[in-house]
């Protein structure tokens, strides 16, 4: 049919983006190879905008951290200003600090938590629903396996909300005065 193949011989590799001009330069040296396309600007675009993606992300998990410690401490030193007389009805029956304030420690953390799990639970359904479009979409970025991408999701923002709603409630005790 064909006396050559009318189709030029390539071979397409996919590498980090931190190895890239060392392998390119071993790749431009070998013998038989013409030309490269590196796509060194697509690739470098795509990394800046990941990156500003990431910083934003971070600004608002810090936001949302600090208004949910705001919050929360708020929450506490109503309930404590709401519950005065008994609380004054405790310490002069003896009950030290600890005992008063356990129950607004706790209340804090269950409020958090069950964010945290409602939040949870939206991200599992999020995730299970864009995660086939965004990788069919964009075939060129790796994404992480599922299972992985949501184990971590689900487990920071349990962790993340535990932790927010012992440190809302400790600042909103330290705030009472005795």
């Amino acid at each position: 049919m064909f006396d050559e193949n009318p189709f030029e011989a390539f071979i397409e590799v996919r590498i980090d983006l931190e190895l890239m001009n060392s392998v390119l330069k071993d790749v431009k040296e070998q013998k038989g190879i013409e030309y490269v396309r590196d796509n060194r600007e697509v690739l470098e675009q795509i990394r800046d905008i990941t990156e500003g993606i990431k910083l934003f992300g971070y600004l608002v998990i810090l936001a949302v951290g600090i208004t949910t410690v705001i919050i929360i401490a708020h929450m506490i030193r109503q309930g404590i200003y709401n519950n005065k007389d008994h609380i004054n009805t405790l310490r002069l029956l003896g009950a030290p600090n600890s005992f008063i304030g356990f129950p607004y420690l706790l209340s804090g953390l269950f409020l958090t938590l069950l964010g945290g799990i409602l939040a949870a639970v939206l991200v599992t359904l999020l995730l299970e629903g864009g995660y086939q479009q965004f990788g069919g979409s964009i075939p060129f970025i790796p994404l992480p396996t599922k299972e992985a991408l949501l184990g971590n999701a689900v487990s920071f923002l349990i962790i993340i909300s535990a932790l927010l709603g012992l440190l809302g409630s400790l600042f909103g005790l330290s705030s009472i005065k005795p």
